[in-house]
């Protein structure tokens, strides 16, 4: 089931922040929250460890630091919208903290055997295939939006 929240948010005008990619690397694992990769609830980039790290978007860090074994920073860019970067060897903000898109948050890490950035975002909640975002425009929503529910013990 489709959060109607998260639905009102993406359709709202300029609702979409404008967004660059974490990390210039390619993708070297896709969005999957059904099928073979099920739970995969982002994209993966191919980084270098130490490489740097970019917000998303302009935003307010809401979290820099460790989850799930792993670190973390969470970036609130308003309306609903949330970005996620993961398998950090470092964070280079604070929370509270104001970001612009493409400065540098964290170093990249290592997880999984590979050399990569985990790239999650949120609307309302809902998890969303962060690839929308460097190509998002008002009409292309109902196409190309992926929401889905999020379990309550999953990470993002």
């Amino acid at each position: 089931m489709v959060s109607v929240l998260a639905l009102v948010a993406a359709l709202t005008v300029g609702a979409c922040p404008e967004a660059v990619k974490p990390v210039p690397g390619p993708e070297v694992a896709g969005f999957a929250p059904i099928g073979r990769y099920a739970g995969h609830w982002g994209v993966d980039y191919q980084a270098a460890p130490g490489s740097s790290v970019g917000a998303v978007a302009d935003g307010t860090v809401s979290f820099a630091g460790q989850v799930a074994g792993r670190t973390s920073v969470s970036i609130d860019h308003g309306r609903g919208w949330v970005s996620t970067v993961s398998y950090l060897s470092a964070e280079d903000v604070a929370r509270g903290e104001r970001v612009r898109r493409g400065e540098v948050v964290a170093s990249s890490g290592r997880a999984h055997g590979a050399s990569s950035v985990h790239l999650s975002v949120r609307v309302a909640g809902e998890y969303v295939d962060p690839q929308w975002l460097f190509s998002c425009r008002l009409g292309d929503i109902p196409d190309a939006l992926s929401l889905v529910p999020v379990p309550a013990d999953s990470e993002g």
